[in-house]
């Protein structure tokens, strides 16, 4: 795959690019939305990592969940 400075570029390397630029840089909401803009069989071959980075999100969505009701149960009542 060519890699090169992609900006606006639609075209699917371009789109890979910016992921994983945009996954490097620790964003993996961003790097998300960048990989839902594929179609087609660009699109199919990223829906396994999409699935897998979806399911991460919502694993570290419940996980910082779990943290604020277990920091309110060690919290002293009336504090």
């Amino acid at each position: 795959r060519r890699i090169a400075n992609y900006t606006d570029d639609g075209a699917p390397d371009a789109i890979v690019a910016r992921a994983e630029r945009i996954l490097k840089a620790g964003d993996l909401v961003a790097a998300i939305k960048e990989l839902e803009g594929l179609s087609g069989a660009s699109a199919e071959a990223a829906r396994p990592w999409l699935r897998d980075a979806q399911a991460r999100l919502s694993a570290e969505r419940a996980m910082a969940s779990l943290h604020v009701i277990a920091v309110s149960l060690l919290s002293p009542v009336g504090e």
